[in-house]
């Protein structure tokens, strides 16, 4: 048992949990702030679990993106210089295992077996000619409620597991008597997905809830894990949650673990309750145990992540020595604020930092504009990440399109837009085959649509291709070449060597080209990282969780930015403070804040402000714990 070696008491106790002659049978709850090793944590708890006889094929690691499986997946494979062998551990994200519910069980959704994952642009417009197809009553009632609105709604309320009335009093008050026809629109919106065989991002969830709530696929599911593990539970929503207790109704051999104090993802209905509430999500009532020590900031800066989070239990205790005081630079403006930062970055690289351990961190992506301006003129090499996701960009949801029709022919929608690209093809002529396409298949749609000549060699190209897609074999890169060839020929469209490099690099880990979309769309924003040798990070803030920097400065900490001045409800205000709690914990040796006295509109998305103050967040006792720089 020497993977328990390195671990303290409480890790131990928490690894041991499942052993314990009268507390083994009930469920766990692990509450681990920042630094307090809950990676190395998990991959002991499955590592033990695995000594002791369970089959790593009944084991589940969820984990909340792409990047943290990657990271307990390497921590799963160190566990072999121990004779433990977790290559059957099923190691995932809660989408991606409601996903593969949804494949195995497709028939008991309605769906056929090649339905596809409508996201990005797909979405928009399926709600838009949703809305079309209402009342004109209905769509007067919605006149002013966007799509990007109407998705924030309907997410939150399948995430939450609310009825409409109170989700629309919460994201859209002022839409609250137009509750009838947003729930028109919705019924509109899922019968439109039923007739193009394809789902969206939040029906996973759903979809697979009704799964586990029948008796034929739930008893089949409920018996395929005798162990769970749940990493960063405080941002899982209420149907997560529900999913959960469907899978292990008993609690027995469950462990989730996370810090309430570093809830941040309400906006997708993440519930900030969630670890308080899993004391009793389970017939049996849950364990609790705390990890308060932190192994990654130094003294002085845990301190000042304390008083920030004075209130919110119990405080963290540095292992590391007291290090640097964490500062607060007041600067005059934004391009001084630029200029100030990028002249750090240089002193830090100059003292033996690693650009590759320094980051910059910002509420908005938009907020780092001046400081990108400022290290291009000096050339010192940056890699973003938090801003615009690459799978949502122009080019890679004309590819996914492509794919997904040519895949499942009853996806009109995305034929429409495909076909339409093909020279000489109008609107009434795509309307045309892809109807035809629906019920003989692109192959043959020749012989029942005539496809004028000068639209006949790219339209060639395209049933080759379609061919190719669908023998159902791994994704070539050849094949998907020829696609991003023929966008580029039809569409004038250029991708750049980042979006190449995802494509090939998804067809790599796929089995099939039905795996490979489903792969695409759910890309989350860690696939936007730039993998460089030696580049400085700027990133939002909510994409830096689970990361950690030699040297981390956050930008705009005034009263505004952070919190913002849109935020008034207690609740937004609550979240707004762990996030800053959040930032400030990613340093290890150096926490630098920077507060401009006045803001422009270059570089911030703001109006011109000069009556800034500190952010209310870190005065007082914070302040204290921070020196003037």
């Amino acid at each position: 048992m020497n993977y328990l070696s390195d671990l303290d008491a409480d890790q131990r106790r928490a690894v041991l949990h499942t052993t314990h002659r009268s507390k083994g049978n009930r469920p766990l709850i692990v509450c681990a702030g920042p630094g307090a090793g809950k990676t190395h944590l998990l991959a002991s708890c499955v590592g033990h679990a695995i000594w002791i006889g369970v089959e790593p094929s009944k084991i589940l690691l969820l984990a909340f993106g792409r990047k943290a499986t990657r990271e307990l997946r390497q921590r799963l494979a160190g566990l072999r210089e121990h004779a433990i062998n977790c290559d059957d551990v099923s190691c995932t994200t809660f989408h991606s295992l409601a996903l593969t519910i949804v494949r195995e069980f497709y028939g008991d959704c309605g769906l056929g077996s090649n339905f596809t994952i409508a996201s990005g642009d797909a979405v928009d417009t399926l709600l838009t000619q949703a809305r079309q197809k209402l009342s004109s009553k209905d769509r007067e009632q919605l006149r002013g409620l966007s799509v990007s609105e109407l998705k924030r709604v309907f997410t939150y309320r399948i995430n939450s597991c609310r009825k409409l009335a109170v989700v629309l009093k919460r994201t859209a008050p002022k839409y609250e008597p137009a509750a009838g026809s947003v729930r028109a629109l919705y019924r509109k919106y899922q019968r439109l997905k039923g007739q193009n065989n394809v789902i969206d991002f939040d029906d996973l969830l759903r979809l697979c809830l009704i799964l586990l709530r029948q008796h034929k696929a739930g008893d089949q599911l409920r018996r395929r894990y005798a162990r769970i593990f749940v990493d960063e539970y405080q941002d899982t929503s209420r149907i997560q949650a529900l999913i959960l207790q469907q899978l292990r109704p008993s609690g027995k051999g469950v462990t989730v673990v996370g810090d309430s104090r570093q809830a941040i993802f309400s906006f997708r209905g993440a519930n900030v309750r969630s670890l308080k509430q899993a004391k009793n999500l389970f017939l049996r009532p849950a364990c609790t145990i705390r990890l308060t020590e932190n192994y990654r900031s130094q003294a002085r800066t845990v301190a000042a992540c304390n008083a920030l989070m004075e209130d919110k239990g119990a405080p963290m205790r540095a292992i590391r020595p007291k290090g640097k005081w964490p500062l607060i630079r007041h600067v005059p403006d934004g391009p001084h604020q630029a200029r100030q930062v990028a002249a750090a970055i240089k002193r830090s690289r100059r003292a033996g930092v690693p650009l590759r351990e320094q980051a910059v961190l910002v509420r908005t992506i938009v907020e780092a504009d001046l400081l990108e301006e400022e290290l291009e003129r000096l050339g010192i090499p940056f890699a973003k990440n938090g801003g615009p996701q690459l799978s949502n960009s122009q080019a890679m949801s004309s590819f996914s399109r492509t794919v997904r029709w040519l895949l499942n022919p009853l996806d009109f929608i995305s034929g429409l837009s495909v076909v339409r690209l093909v020279l000489g093809i109008g609107a009434t002529k795509a309307s045309m085959i892809c109807e035809a396409a629906k019920n003989v298949g692109v192959e043959e749609v020749d012989q029942h649509v005539r496809i004028p000549a000068t639209s006949r060699p790219a339209w060639n190209v395209l049933v080759s291709i379609g061919r190719e897609i669908r023998k159902r074999n791994s994704p070539r890169r050849q094949v998907i070449q020829k696609i991003i060839a023929w966008l580029e020929t039809a569409k004038a469209l250029g991708f750049s060597k980042e979006e190449k490099g995802i494509l090939f690099e998804s067809a790599v880990q796929s089995d099939d080209w039905l795996n490979y979309l489903d792969r695409l769309a759910l890309a989350d924003d860690d696939d936007n990282e730039i993998h460089q040798a030696d580049v400085v990070t700027i990133s939002t803030i909510h994409s830096a969780k689970g990361r950690q920097w030699q040297v981390v400065r956050i930008l705009d900490v005034v009263n505004g930015m952070i919190p913002p001045h849109r935020v008034t409800s207690r609740a937004e205000v609550n979240e707004e403070r762990r996030l800053l709690f959040v930032a400030m914990s990613r340093a290890k040796n150096q926490l630098e804040m920077f507060a401009p006295m006045l803001l422009h509109p270059d570089g911030h998305g703001l109006g011109y402000r000069s009556d800034l103050s500190l952010s209310p967040f870190i005065r007082g006792a914070v302040a204290a714990r921070c020196k003037r720089g």
